[in-house]
């Protein structure tokens, strides 16, 4: 917590953990759509394991591309808690001298 900024870096980097486990969740899933493609293609009517192939693979890329803005956003709130956590850091010391 910094109590001069009134920010709570203790939940700023627990969110960014939690962020950061979704997406290594879903960059699992996107890596390994294995499970995923055996499912569909026990449905076993050719065309809709056609279908269901073609939105996986849609899906897929677009989950890629989540991925990497969760991954981004993660780190940018871990950044905003250092930051805030450096600047109460400086502003503790400031005050002390």
């Amino acid at each position: 917590m910094s109590p001069l900024l009134n920010v709570d870096t203790d939940e700023l980097h627990g969110l960014a953990a939690r962020i950061q486990a979704a997406a290594t969740e879903a960059s699992n899933t996107h890596a390994n759509p294995a499970a995923i493609r055996a499912t569909m293609a026990a449905l076993g009517e050719p065309g809709l394991v056609a279908a269901s192939h073609t939105f996986l693979e849609r899906w897929s890329y677009a989950l890629g591309e989540v991925v990497t803005d969760a991954e981004r956003l993660a780190h940018q709130i871990s950044l905003v808690a250092k930051t805030c956590e450096n600047a109460e850091s400086l502003a503790s010391r400031s005050f002390l001298s």
